[in-house]
């Protein structure tokens, strides 16, 4: 399984941005296996966004547009860096 992980910066939290970004992560891309939201607990504008994958190809298509809709949601104002990420060992 491979993991996506979609770092945003500089978020101004708000209901609307919420409501948005649950909108926008519920509508992923057909071979996405699950997405998450994750906030950062020192800074509540920070967030990353978690999805996952079943292989390198099916990534490598999907997250484009995934990361499309999330940056209609956000607008300009934001900083964004995307990393990849294969699962070696699960507990």
């Amino acid at each position: 399984m491979l993991v996506d992980m979609y770092n945003i910066i500089g978020v101004q939290t708000s209901n609307h941005f919420m409501d948005a970004m649950k909108q926008t992560l519920s509508q992923r891309p057909a071979k996405c296996l699950g997405v998450r939201l994750l906030m950062n607990l020192q800074d509540n504008t920070r967030y990353i966004v978690v999805s996952y994958w079943p292989d390198k190809e099916s990534m490598l298509t999907g997250t484009p547009p995934l990361h499309g809709q999330i940056m209609k949601v956000l607008g300009a104002e934001t900083t964004l860096r995307t990393e990849n990420y294969e699962i070696k060992h699960e507990i």
